[in-house]
């Protein structure tokens, strides 16, 4: 039974996609004697933004938790923006309890989404911070985040 599971045995799990930029390391692992080249994936730097209750944060606080990370802004429902809060509301309801999976909205408008208008936003969205943290700071640093960190 052993020798059919490991030889003939299929995973039928299909893994998680992984976006961004990925390059061929010059490492090897070998699988079944097969020399495989090891695969470096894109990293996202750490960051330190300001949230909904005006504390600061940064993308090690997450640990090892999944995050989906959303941009959004609180004026308007131009160019779908509303469409992904409302995505991202729906997705909150469902893992609310599930403490591995953590939301993130980054502003896309920081002159405007200041932390006391987040708050006020957060109440409508039911977004409780540590759980979904909508967030902001200095345009420099967010053009950067979204430009070339989150591509």
């Amino acid at each position: 039974m052993y020798y059919l599971l490991q030889e003939k045995g299929k995973n039928r799990y299909r893994p998680l996609p992984i976006f961004g930029h990925k390059e061929v390391a010059a490492t090897f692992h070998s699988v079944r004697g097969t020399q495989i080249p090891d695969t470096i994936y894109h990293v996202v730097n750490d960051f330190k933004l300001i949230n909904q209750n005006g504390d600061s944060v940064s993308l090690s606080k997450y640990g090892s938790n999944i995050l989906i990370l959303s941009l959004f802004y609180t004026k308007g429902d131009a160019n779908g923006a509303g469409a992904t809060t409302r995505a991202m509301k729906g997705f909150n309801e469902t893992y609310q309890h599930n403490k591995a999976v953590t939301f993130v909205g980054i502003s896309i408008d920081p002159e405007t989404d200041k932390p006391d208008v987040l708050a006020g936003y957060a109440k409508t969205l039911s977004a409780k911070a540590g759980k979904w943290d909508l967030l902001t700071g200095d345009s420099t640093q967010l053009s950067t985040l979204i430009k070339k960190d989150c591509p």
